[in-house]
């Protein structure tokens, strides 16, 4: 991949216009064709190194100088005409070139662990960037191009001494142009950016951000979406900030997102491990998953019968106690075959657990490739994700009664949407949207922004 990855900056030859509806992306390859990724274009969908370089060795292989088409629905232009979608795309595939293949590499090895074909790319790429007048802000702040010069302008004693100065250069030039490069910033919710859509800084509260999330279109909140077998069309390697943003794509259930196993009275599906949840090992291909004792599906799991014996999908968080865990964020790690189970006496504890023997099935993206996620633009998404919640919090005005709860005939409480209850009780959201994704109740919701008034017919209950 470092070898193929040099070779991104070449000039391209021309390339099939693109149409309104699909987006198109190009990336050199090492034997000198371009490989050209065209799928339909999908609101919210993010780029996807790893397919881009499946493009690659799909044009590797054929010798044929192009693939003219190559669909897949993770990889997508962002919203903004500003810049041009060669332009874009061609920074975002450096920038990604210089903080996640050479700069490790750097970091491991010294400055002499560079090739002389990558020191003449990078070169070339710093000298096009300290000469170019035509790159704008945003397209600069889209590719994260500024963070990857500041990366090698703020590591003098790693890189080269000729890259370093001009790393400088192109530093120096954009800073005279657009102010400093540390307050540009990360285009997270942004047009483009990977929450854009999806979510706001101020939407605290899980529960109105499901109850917005069941009125969209396409929607894959219920269950009946993750508890099915297979990969259901996501690609190891894939990663979300948070659990919540998964089980909104469709792979893991509502009840997972904290961790635990996706199951239901036919098998089990998938497995959220969070925590203690693996027990140490040296392979990351197999491992022993710890089964929390409340959990319904261990039994799932470990079922004999024909039909629960089909693989699920493993995915970790940076929350488990793991040397194979994300560093941040949720990320899927392919599908797993139960070999077996054992029982054990925990000896901090002195319970006894289950503990089921997980093996990765073959014909998967390598763990190599899935342990390289998530990316630098991806760990600087979950930080300033993190940075803009905190500040919501701190700046969240007192809370203003809107909907009027009455359960029984009577009225119990006056609450607003994201308000928290006391222990024990139920608030607004949590009510409608567990009545809903249950399909105990019809959906009848009269308002408009967050002052809305739910009428539900709700196992016996109304609101």
């Amino acid at each position: 991949p470092r070898q193929r990855l040099s070779h991104a900056y070449r000039p391209e030859p021309e390339r099939p216009p693109r149409s309104s509806s699909k987006c198109c992306h190009t990336l050199q390859t090492a034997n000198g064709y371009t490989a050209i990724a065209l799928h339909d274009h999908w609101s919210g969908c993010q780029h996807n190194y790893d397919t881009l370089s499946r493009a690659i060795r799909q044009c590797e292989k054929s010798k044929s100088g192009l693939v003219n088409e190559y669909n897949d629905d993770t990889l997508c232009d962002p919203d903004p005409a500003s810049w041009t979608g060669a332009q874009y795309q061609r920074q975002w595939t450096n920038a990604r070139w210089l903080r996640d293949v050479l700069d490790p590499q750097v970091a491991r090895e010294g400055p002499d662990a560079l090739h002389s074909d990558e020191i003449l790319t990078l070169d070339e790429l710093l000298r096009t960037l300290v000469e170019a007048d035509d790159i704008d802000l945003q397209t600069i702040r889209q590719s994260r191009m500024h963070l990857a010069i500041c990366d090698v302008a703020g590591k003098g004693t790693r890189w080269p001494k000729k890259v370093i100065e001009k790393a400088d250069a192109v530093k120096e030039k954009w800073e005279s142009r657009f102010g400093p490069l540390a307050a540009v910033g990360t285009p997270l919710y942004d047009p483009g950016g990977r929450l854009h859509g999806v979510c706001k800084p101020e939407d605290l509260s899980r529960e109105k951000l499901m109850v917005t999330w069941l009125k969209a279109p396409g929607v894959k909140l219920s269950p009946a979406v993750s508890r099915k077998v297979g990969d259901l069309g996501f690609r190891p390697g894939d990663w979300w900030i948070s659990p919540l943003f998964a089980y909104r794509d469709g792979i893991i259930d509502n009840m997972s997102s904290a961790g635990g196993i996706v199951s239901d009275s036919a098998g089990a599906y998938a497995v959220v491990m969070t925590e203690a949840d693996e027990v140490a090992g040296s392979d990351p291909e197999m491992f022993q998953y710890r089964a929390r004792d409340r959990d319904i599906g261990r039994y799932r799991l470990t079922s004999g019968t024909p039909e629960s014996r089909h693989p699920i999908r493993i995915l970790r968080s940076h929350t488990l106690h793991s040397f194979w865990k994300p560093r941040a964020g949720l990320r899927y790690d392919g599908l797993h075959k139960v070999t077996g189970w054992s029982l054990k006496k925990d000896p901090n504890t002195h319970e006894v657990v289950m503990l089921i023997h997980l093996k990765r099935t073959p014909n998967q993206v390598s763990m190599g490739e899935v342990l390289a996620r998530p990316w630098s633009d991806e760990i600087e998404d979950y930080a300033e994700y993190k940075r803009l919640r905190q500040l919501a919090r701190d700046e969240k005005p007192p809370l203003k009664p809107a909907v009027t709860v009455q359960l029984d005939g009577r009225v119990d409480e006056v609450l607003e949407f994201g308000e928290e209850c006391e222990e024990g009780e139920d608030d607004i959201e949590s009510v409608y949207a567990a009545a809903y994704l249950a399909g105990e109740c019809e959906d009848k919701v009269d308002g408009s922004g967050d002052a809305c008034t739910f009428q539900i017919g709700c196992m016996g209950r109304s609101m």
